[in-house]
């Protein structure tokens, strides 16, 4: 799951999660048209691609990983 907390907010919002093999991208905030799944489970990658990012969209971005067993 990617989350985004934008500046000096002290909530955050889910931007993206992923499950049951599907990639999800989440319909609130300012990033649901501009984002891209770019990830590969196989090869344990998370990443996201976020395009035309501007000044707007500084905050922090955080990433956070489960593996089931």
């Amino acid at each position: 799951t990617w989350h985004f907390q934008a500046e000096g907010s002290r909530d955050g919002i889910s931007i993206f999660h992923y499950a049951k093999g599907q990639p999800y991208i989440d319909d609130v905030g300012n990033f649901k048209e501009r984002m891209e799944w770019v990830g590969n489970p196989r090869r344990k990658d998370g990443s996201i691609v976020i395009h035309n990012l501007d000044y707007n969209d500084n905050g922090t971005f955080t990433c956070d990983v489960k593996n089931p067993p």
